[in-house]
């Protein structure tokens, strides 16, 4: 917020956890043609722990949906790499 005198101070708490890094390992799925894919590079900065992300091909914002199969196989190689 750029005027700190307009902020709730109930929410203090909350703007300061919201500025701490990441430390959880995290994976970031996208669909090839989700707009948001281009933005998952720019967001490692947010993370300490490990951050890793791929671009589904072939699928959009609910790739989940779209190609099942590839994302559960996805997030069990990304798990298995974790252990």
């Amino acid at each position: 917020m750029s005027d700190a005198t307009k902020a709730l101070p109930a929410l203090t708490g909350i703007r300061a956890a919201c500025n701490r890094p990441i430390i959880v390992p995290t994976l970031a799925l996208c669909g090839s043609n989700d707009l948001r894919g281009e933005m998952l590079e720019m967001r490692k900065e947010f993370f300490e722990g490990p951050y890793a992300w791929t671009l589904v091909e072939g699928c959009g914002h609910f790739l989940h949906r779209e190609r099942p199969a590839e994302v559960t196989r996805l997030v069990i190689e990304w798990l298995q790499r974790r252990n």
